[in-house]
């Protein structure tokens, strides 16, 4: 059966020429790579994921478990052969006990692991660093402001900053007293009181005249539509890759609950040809190993059933659909590999379908390092800088979150980053004023800190 994997990367090396695609605008495959499911069994492989942030454990030795105080205690209860034989039994039981306390010391020395010293980074690639660090600090600098932000632009942002995005209640001044009544001794001003904003979509709190959370009597749910999520699973996976914890709270009004709830309600909506990209960046963070669950329909779920799901769907290759779902299937994919989990079934079809595709994104740049409006279907570019910062914000991505460690400083990727930072600084001066630019804005934001993040990584 393993034929059809051959088969696979035959058609995926067919789309993926390795001298680009000639003239400016010239057609690229709507079809894109193409993939061959091939598995055997439908095993089920849910290990804890590692894909946005690496913590290092630390790893504590229990002194108080190295000695065992109830075994002492019934050893003084033992009455002595002799004076003589005790003194011997106690220094040979003190001898052994002092070799087996060091011998257990020795294996816990070489089970705590040794922190890898950081990757020497060249001139060139530290000074790309500091450019990325200074472009994520100028766009912090843009506040988000509860009167005028929706839920959906907020989830934006979210996914650049994390938990530290904030939003803004910004406080009017108050109307000046009538003639004859007593005016404030001081002149009020415009005020801004920051709130954080997971905090704020958790708790429902409205924003841009909407809210996004709803509840149907039991069950907490996140709504789906314009300035809400732009599809389901949205608010899961900003905050999945946020590492916020699944215990953390979610209200609507007196009902509340925990991200436990979102994840449940994720699961139950798992169903064939729905797009689940997004959602599956959320579960793969949040489900447990080796995790099975029934959708509403009865049906068996997995994370690897998603990933199969996800691979037989088709996505327009001209929206950001088709990044949502490589996006959702690196993230799958990163999860086994960081465990140690091998990779067969869908899983590898998903990996050798993500590398295809890596090869065809860098190879559909245009001359300045970023790509078409329409993202994968044509190669080109265009005078509307909010288009192209949109599509290659979504292409680049992509593209720092799943190549290889040793693909980030090749020369195509580094020019990638170079053009799209300088490209976020220019719309820096012309502040969004949709939804789909704050999109765009934060898409490329998020898209450079991956980038960042992974470039100074152990």
């Amino acid at each position: 059966m393993r034929i059809y994997n051959t088969l696979f990367c035959v058609l995926a090396l067919a789309f993926c020429p390795v001298n680009g695609f000639g003239q400016e605008d010239a057609w690229v495959s709507p079809e894109g790579p193409a993939v061959a499911v091939d598995w055997d069994g439908d095993d089920v492989m849910n290990h804890l994921p590692e894909y946005v942030r690496q913590v290092s454990a630390l790893i504590q030795i229990d002194l108080d478990g190295q000695i065992d105080l109830d075994e002492q205690w019934d050893n003084e209860l033992i009455a002595p052969k002799s004076n003589i034989a005790a003194d011997v039994d106690a220094d040979a039981d003190e001898s052994a006990s002092d070799a087996a306390e060091e011998e257990e010391l020795e294996q816990e020395k070489e089970e705590v692991p040794v922190a890898k010293p950081r990757r020497a980074l060249s001139p060139e690639a530290e000074k790309l660093r500091e450019q990325i660090t200074g472009t994520l600090a100028a766009g912090a600098r843009r506040p988000l402001e509860v009167q005028r932000d929706t839920p959906a632009s907020v989830i934006a942002y979210c996914f650049a900053y994390g938990a530290d995005t904030q939003i803004f209640q910004v406080t009017q001044p108050q109307p000046q007293p009538a003639s004859g009544q007593r005016r404030p001794q001081q002149p009020q001003a415009t005020g801004r009181a920051p709130i954080f904003a997971i905090g704020a979509l958790c708790w429902n709190y409205p924003s841009g005249g909407k809210t996004l959370l709803r509840t149907d009597g039991e069950n907490i749910i996140a709504k789906v539509g314009p300035g809400l999520q732009r599809k389901p699973g949205t608010l899961l996976a900003m905050l999945a890759m946020s590492s916020i914890a699944e215990n953390y709270e979610i209200r609507v009004g007196n009902t509340t609950g925990t991200i436990a709830d979102l994840v449940q309600a994720e699961k139950v909506a798992c169903a064939l040809d729905a797009d689940m990209s997004l959602a599956l960046i959320g579960l793969s963070f949040y489900c447990d190993v080796e995790e099975e669950w029934t959708n509403d329909l009865g049906e068996k779920w997995s994370i690897s059933k998603i990933v199969l799901a996800e691979l037989l769907r088709p996505a327009d290759q001209g929206t950001s659909n088709i990044t949502d779902q490589l996006l959702g299937l690196a993230c799958a994919v990163r999860r086994f590999e960081n465990e140690g989990v091998e990779l067969t079934g869908p899983m590898l079809d998903a990996k050798n379908y993500l590398e295809s595709f890596e090869k065809f994104a860098v190879t559909a740049q245009n001359e300045q390092g970023l790509w078409h409006p329409r993202f994968f279907l044509f190669k080109g570019s265009t005078p509307n800088q909010w288009d192209s910062l949109y599509s290659s914000g979504h292409i680049f991505r992509f593209l720092a979150f799943s190549l290889p460690e040793e693909k980030l400083t090749d020369p195509q990727v580094v020019r990638s980053v170079r053009a799209l930072t300088d490209l976020i600084n220019k719309v820096a001066n012309t502040p969004p004023t949709t939804e789909r630019q704050v999109e765009a804005l934060a898409t490329a934001l998020h898209a450079i800190a991956i980038y960042n993040m992974r470039l100074g990584e152990n």
